[in-house]
């Protein structure tokens, strides 16, 4: 359990199951959602590629954003809800980095 989640019914993880035909193997790609406001939702993906990253959502849009320096990889989100959701990764980075690698141990 991560000690910035005000409740534990707030982080949820969930496993969606692949199968990767080029190795011929099945997998369960896990998701964790850290933190959750009225407006958006901070998610981390396990079996995930590139540097260290976030998923944001939001009912306007969807952005990937670097753990490290709160960069858009990919996506787009209203600029309130970037700056919000900047702000408050700015406070959880460590937090952050830790669930990231604990889901992507293979990176």
């Amino acid at each position: 359990m991560l000690g910035f989640v005000p409740h534990p019914n707030l982080r949820a993880q969930t496993a969606a199951f692949r199968f990767d035909a080029a190795k011929n193997i099945h997998y369960y790609r896990t998701m964790t959602t850290i933190h959750r406001t009225r407006n958006w939702i901070i998610k981390v993906y396990g079996f995930e590629h590139g540097i260290p990253h976030f998923h944001l959502h939001s009912p306007e849009g969807r952005a990937v954003i670097a753990i490290a320096d709160g960069a858009v990889l990919a996506g787009t989100v209203p600029k309130k809800t970037l700056a919000e959701a900047r702000q408050w990764s700015a406070g959880h980075t460590v937090d952050l980095l830790a669930e990231w690698r604990k889901l992507n141990p293979q990176l």
